[in-house]
C-alpha cells in the first residue's frame, strides 16, 4: 500500500509542472482519502515540513540571501522550528554576516534534529574555532571521528588547524599527515609543508610538495611554493626551473613572473628584470614587492628620481616594511633630500629596533640636515 501511494504521488508531481514539482495540498488530501478508505492515516510530517526546501535552496545558491532569510523565518514558524535544512541554512547566513554566536545557536538546533549528520557536527566545530574556542572545537571534531565508516579528510585537517592555533605542533603534524593520506587536495599538503618549514625540516617540506605534485590536481600553487622554498635554500637554478614550469602555462597573470624577475635582478641584470616586472605590473599593480624591486633596479641604474617614485609607492602599499624605508632613505640622502630621508628613516627605526642600518642612515641624514653643505666648515663622514 505504501509503495502504491508513493508511486501515485510521483505521478502527480511529474504531471503538475505548473507548480514546479510542488504537490498541492488538496491533491494530497484527496489521494489520502481515496487510498485509506476512511481511515485516520495522515501524510508524514517530514513531507509537509520539507516541501519548500527546494525553493529555499534555489534562492540560496543564487546568493539571494535576504529572500532566503525571510523564507526561513516563515518556514520555521510554519514547521514549529522543525525544519532541519532551513535551520542549517540560517546558521550559514548568520556566519556570512559575521554573527558567529547566532550561527552556532542554529547549528546546534540543526544537530538536535539530526545528530547523525556529519555536516552539523562540522559546522558546530567550525563556529567554535572562529570564536577562538579551539580546545572545545577539537572535542567536537573528535566526536565526529567516532562516526562509523568515516573517512573525511577535512575533519583531520580542521583538527590540525586547531592544534596549530594552540601551538601544539606535533599533534597538528600528526593529524595533517592523516589528512594527506585520505585526500589529493592541495590544502593539507601545503599546511603540512608549512609546519616542516617552521621546524626547519626543509627536506621533509620538499618531499611533501613533491608528493602533492603527484596526487593533487591544482599544481601551480604547489610549484610556486616549492620554487620559493628552493629560493630560500639559495638553490637558484632549481627555483628558476620550478617557476619556469608555471610560466610555460601562464606567462602573464602568474605570480611566478615576480619571482623570475627577482632572480634575474639578483644576478645583476636590471634591464631584463624591469621588463619582467612591467609584465607582472599588468596583473598586480598594487603589489608592494613589485614596486620595491623596480625601485631597487632603477637605483642600480642610477635613475634616482624614478627609483624614489617607485619606492614611495611601495612604502604607501606597505608602510611598516624596513627594507623599503631604508632604501628610500638612502636614495633621498644621495639626492640631498635629507629632511625627507629622516622622515622615512624614523619609520624604519620604529619598525626594526634591532637593525643598525636605519640608525646609521638616520644619523647621517640628521647630521647633514644640521650642517648644510653651504657652510664653510667641512664635515667628513666615515661609514
Amino acid at each position: 500500500m505504501i509503495t502504491k501511494q508513493i508511486f501515485v504521488l510521483g505521478v502527480i508531481m511529474n504531471n503538475n509542472s505548473l507548480n514546479n514539482g510542488v504537490i498541492p495540498y488538496q491533491l494530497i488530501q484527496r489521494h489520502q482519502h481515496n487510498s485509506t478508505f476512511g481511515t485516520n492515516k495522515k501524510v508524514p510530517d517530514n513531507l509537509v515540513i520539507m516541501n519548500r526546501n527546494w525553493a529555499l535552496h534555489r534562492h540560496y545558491i543564487r546568493h539571494q540571501y535576504q529572500i532566503s532569510a525571510s523564507m526561513i523565518r516563515k518556514e520555521l514558524i510554519r514547521s514549529n522550528e522543525r525544519n532541519e535544512y532551513a535551520t542549517y541554512i540560517m546558521g550559514i547566513l548568520y556566519r556570512k554576516e559575521g554573527k558567529i554566536q547566532e550561527s552556532l545557536y542554529y547549528f546546534q538546533k540543526s544537530y538536535h534534529m539530526n545528530s547523525t549528520k556529519l555536516s552539523n557536527v562540522k559546522q558546530i566545530a567550525k563556529s567554535l574555532f572562529l570564536l577562538g574556542n579551539h580546545a572545545h572545537a577539537i572535542n567536537i571534531y573528535s566526536e565526529a571521528l567516532r562516526i562509523p565508516n568515516l573517512s573525511n579528510w577535512r575533519v583531520y585537517y580542521n583538527i590540525g588547524e586547531c592544534y596549530l592555533a594552540l601551538h601544539h605542533i606535533e599533534s597538528a603534524e600528526r593529524n595533517l599527515i592523516k589528512s594527506t593520506e585520505l585526500t589529493s587536495h592541495v590544502t593539507p599538503h601545503v599546511t603540512l609543508a608549512r609546519i616542516y618549514i617552521f621546524k626547519d625540516e626543509l627536506s621533509k617540506a620538499i618531499a611533501t610538495y613533491k608528493s602533492a605534485l603527484i596526487t593533487c590536481t591544482i599544481q601551480n600553487e604547489v610549484i610556486a611554493k616549492l620554487g620559493l622554498l628552493y629560493l630560500k635554500m639559495n638553490d637558484v637554478l632549481k627555483a628558476f626551473h620550478e617557476f619556469g614550469k608555471i610560466l610555460s602555462q601562464d606567462s602573464v597573470t602568474s605570480r611566478a613572473m615576480l619571482a623570475v624577475a627577482y632572480i634575474i635582478q639578483i644576478h645583476r641584470e636590471p634591464e631584463i628584470a624591469i621588463s619582467k616586472f612591467k609584465v607582472a605590473a599588468q596583473s598586480f599593480p598594487e603589489s608592494f614587492h613589485l614596486w620595491n624591486n623596480i625601485g631597487v633596479c632603477l637605483y642600480e641604474k642610477r635613475k634616482f628620481l624614478a627609483a624614489i617614485s617607485c619606492l614611495k609607492r611601495a612604502h604607501y602599499f606597505h608602510p611598516t616594511t624596513l627594507s623599503t624605508a631604508c632604501i628610500l632613505g638612502k636614495v633621498l640622502i644621495i639626492t640631498n633630500q635629507f629632511a625627507s630621508a629622516a622622515i622615512y628613516l624614523c619609520s624604519a627605526v620604529t619598525g626594526g629596533t634591532k637593525n643598525y642600518i636605519p640608525f646609521l642612515l638616520l644619523s647621517l641624514s640628521t647630521l647633514r640636515t644640521v650642517f648644510r653643505p653651504a657652510q664653510k666648515k667641512k664635515i667628513r663622514f666615515y661609514f
